[in-house]
């Protein structure tokens, strides 16, 4: 199913997150990229990825609304 799925990426990333350390955050600034994307440290990287994340669940959530599915609860 596609919740448990997601349940367990995002589990995966906020251990993952717990585990980095501040130094690293300003990092990644020599790494190659795309043009849009120079420039930007991890905790850019980080924080766009949020961002996206939050775009495609709202999406998600007007798309369920349409077809007149109530949105599970995220637990906020």
């Amino acid at each position: 199913m596609i919740a448990t799925y997601l349940a367990k990426i995002f589990d995966f990333v906020i251990n993952t997150l717990k585990e980095i350390n501040e130094g690293f955050l300003s990092l990644g600034l020599e790494k190659p990229k795309p043009f849009f994307l120079e420039n930007h440290t991890n905790l850019d990287m980080i924080l766009r990825a949020d961002v996206h994340t939050a775009h495609h669940r709202a999406q998600t959530i007007v798309y369920l609304r349409l077809k007149g599915v109530k949105p599970p609860s995220f637990g906020i």
